[in-house]
């Protein structure tokens, strides 16, 4: 981004969106509540070092500020939410005793002194000046095994305080995908004992039925917990895994709002792989709003592969959604975005409501040297 000589400023700007409605009984959607949605756009001034979104970005709900990890000039860049302005770069090191091996792919704000962040096969604990306080290798922990603990930006790296906990996700090799059928989806670290356990978190009966001929939707979602329960989620269909730490409960929920991920011959050419990609529907995490008792999901939607003879549908031409659940999973309201609007995985929840950020590569409204938001608050009558 272009540098900007101008003080930082803070622009919002204020309007009604109101939705009521009610929703009829249907195979995929049962409701009875009516729901009202008001919305804001802010306008965030940075510099030139800044990035107009960020993949991997962490939220301190007490200080109301934003950590964005910055691929570019391999820093933290820190915002004020509340006051609307850019705090401070915090340059990463990638060499010498305070060196991060590889890109972050993962970010959690504990404290200033403890911030986590996942880049491949570690787990950084640093404090607010970069200092390294921990390093966990990985690859330590699984043994012979080939499946790996990852995190990324759909299976989100989050700490949990009390149990001293880190969730990640097992990833095994795409050749070995049907080998791998009945194993374990998470693994579970702690940070106390030093140990890293598996769960009996297992693919859904679709999955295993299709052999995992789901193309690059076989990942795991995950960013919710609320008590002692964490919710997983897949990408290739509509079913919900909810867990009970406490208990080693398992219940698995489906929702059926959506069409399951067509096969695909795991040995098909890369443009294939890409194609499915694009025709299937992909849903992301489910989000908990604790101020509101609501849950979030976005959904991208699949689309015709070819509109014409000269074009050619790509990821980006997919349209985007949300639907709102109660606390129950019984759907309020799914929402159609416009299209070339908003950008995956740019959004979160704070007591002002969900975040989002319009920054679409196709979009024309984006501006040099600003970072924007829309920001939802939903209330349910």
């Amino acid at each position: 981004m272009k540098k900007n000589n101008k003080k930082y400023t803070f622009l919002t700007f204020n309007f009604i969106v109101i939705f009521f409605f009610a929703c009829s009984t249907s195979n995929k959607q049962t409701e009875v509540s009516k729901v009202e949605i008001t919305s804001d756009s802010i306008i965030i001034l940075t510099d030139n070092l800044c990035e107009e979104f960020y993949n991997y970005f962490t939220i301190d709900n007490d200080s109301d500020q934003f950590w964005g990890y910055n691929s570019t000039t391999n820093a933290l860049d820190i915002f004020d939410l509340g006051k609307g302005i850019l705090i401070r770069h915090i340059n990463l090191e990638k060499e010498g005793p305070n060196g991060i091996t590889g890109e972050i792919k993962g970010l959690y704000f504990h404290n200033n002194d403890s911030i986590f962040a996942y880049s491949p096969e570690f787990v950084y604990i640093i404090d607010a000046k970069a200092r390294i306080i921990d390093k966990i290798n990985l690859r330590k922990y699984t043994g012979r095994t080939l499946a790996l603990p990852i995190i990324n930006e759909n299976f989100k790296l989050k700490y949990f305080t009390n149990s001293k906990e880190i969730y990640f996700q097992n990833f095994y090799p795409t050749e070995w995908v049907q080998k791998y059928l009945d194993s374990s989806l998470v693994s579970v670290f702690n940070l106390e004992k030093r140990t890293l356990k598996k769960l009996p978190i297992k693919f859904s009966d679709y999955y295993t039925e299709k052999e995992g001929r789901v193309g690059f939707l076989r990942w795991m979602n995950f960013e919710t917990s609320q008590n002692d329960s964490l919710f997983f989620n897949s990408r290739y269909d509509d079913e919900m895994t909810i867990y009970n730490k406490k208990l080693n409960k398992i219940e698995n929920v489906k929702l059926n709002q959506w069409n399951s991920t067509e096969f695909l011959d795991i040995n098909a050419e890369s443009r294939e792989w890409i194609n499915h990609a694009i025709i299937s529907t992909h849903r992301f995490a489910f989000i908990y709003d604790k101020w509101r008792n609501v849950y979030y999901r976005f959904v991208w939607e699949g689309i015709p592969i070819k509109i014409s003879d000269k074009y050619y549908n790509s990821m980006l031409d997919k349209p985007l959604y949300l639907e709102i659940y109660n606390d129950g999973f019984q759907i309020l309201k799914k929402i159609k975005f416009p299209d070339y609007c908003f950008m995956i995985n740019t959004w979160f929840v704070t007591e002002k409501g969900l975040y989002i950020s319009p920054s679409h590569p196709q979009s024309k409204k984006i501006e040099e040297n600003k970072m924007k938001f829309e920001i939802f608050k939903v209330k349910v009558l």
